[in-house]
């Protein structure tokens, strides 16, 4: 008996991904396979198929394209009932904006995100450097490291919750009124 592929889905890199964000597509189909699971890319245009996935990713993009990316999302509805039944979505840069209810833009304009996410995303002072997180303990992750490079900042709603607080960085999230690097 075969298993089912890990299927991955790169989420409209037609309107997405200058930044080359398609390598956190690559990284997870590459993960899975180091631990013995099949596993498959399969990109996404506007107007194609959105078939079920393990994950699906939307990565970095110029304001413009964020904006008709998370329109596009918001009219077609195949993402957000994937979500509704449990689907796992990563934004990277951009594509968190896309996720969010709204995000403002490099000339400080408000845009309507696809409203997936229960969150507010703002410009701030440039975050740039190393990030060390304590995650969120019911998720059962060990602490995550990376690179930050940014100048968003997000607000969560209610019915958000964060992957992590952090030990190291600026972050992006706020919680209650003040940055969580506490």
């Amino acid at each position: 008996m075969s298993q089912r592929a890990f299927l991955v889905v790169d989420l409209y890199p037609s309107l997405l991904q200058p930044e080359g964000d398609h390598g956190n597509v690559v990284a997870l189909a590459h993960r899975a396979r180091r631990r013995g699971l099949p596993a498959e890319v399969l990109v996404v245009h506007p107007g194609d198929d959105l078939p079920a996935a393990d994950v699906y990713c939307l990565g970095g993009s110029e304001d413009e394209d964020a904006a008709m990316c998370a329109r596009l999302l918001a009219a077609d509805g195949r993402l957000a009932q994937a979500v509704d039944r449990g689907a796992v979505v990563l934004g990277v840069g951009a594509g968190l904006a896309v996720l969010a209810r709204s995000f403002v833009d490099v000339r400080g304009k408000r845009r309507q995100g696809a409203g997936l996410l229960d969150a507010e995303l703002s410009l701030a002072d440039l975050a740039s450097g190393p990030l060390v997180t304590r995650p969120n303990p019911v998720l059962g992750l060990p602490a995550l490291s990376g690179y930050e490079h940014h100048r968003g900042r997000v607000t969560l709603g209610p019915a958000a919750a964060p992957l992590a607080d952090l030990a190291v960085g600026v972050g992006g999230y706020r919680r209650y009124g003040a940055l969580t690097t506490d």
